[in-house]
């Protein structure tokens, strides 16, 4: 009875430590350009307080769990850089392969992050500021 018991006790402390505990959030939604689905691009989230979150689109689509960082939740700087195509991965490192260039850059908003989801509306105007 006393093993099961310690056995119950070592399984309960490591379901505890599976959580998130770094103060980070899980942030997924939907980013357009001008009107339409971003093919590629890369999102920071800049708190006022804590550390950075990180996503990349794909497809329209965005999620900090795919690869990103989670947000700290509350008032954060989005900057976004967007792509018509993703970047070719090449397995010959030899090889020079070129990028597409960017359909904008640095694109900044305030916003204040507050749930699991956030949809990305990027103006045209945006391609301006390259």
């Amino acid at each position: 009875m006393c093993r099961v018991l310690v056995a119950l006790s070592f399984f309960s402390l490591c379901l505890a430590g599976c959580g998130r505990d770094d103060g980070r959030d899980p942030l997924s939604g939907n980013v357009t350009f001008d009107g339409k689905p971003l093919v590629y691009g890369e999102i920071v989230f800049r708190p006022a307080k804590g550390p950075e979150g990180s996503a990349t689109v794909r497809d329209g689509k965005y999620s900090t769990d795919e690869g990103g960082q989670g947000i700290t939740k509350g008032p954060n700087t989005m900057i976004i850089t967007g792509y018509a195509a993703e970047p070719v991965s090449n397995a010959d490192e030899t090889k020079v392969t070129e990028a597409a260039p960017p359909l904008f850059t640095g694109y900044q908003q305030e916003v204040d992050l507050n749930s699991e989801s956030f949809d990305i509306a990027v103006p045209a105007e945006a391609a301006a500021k390259k």
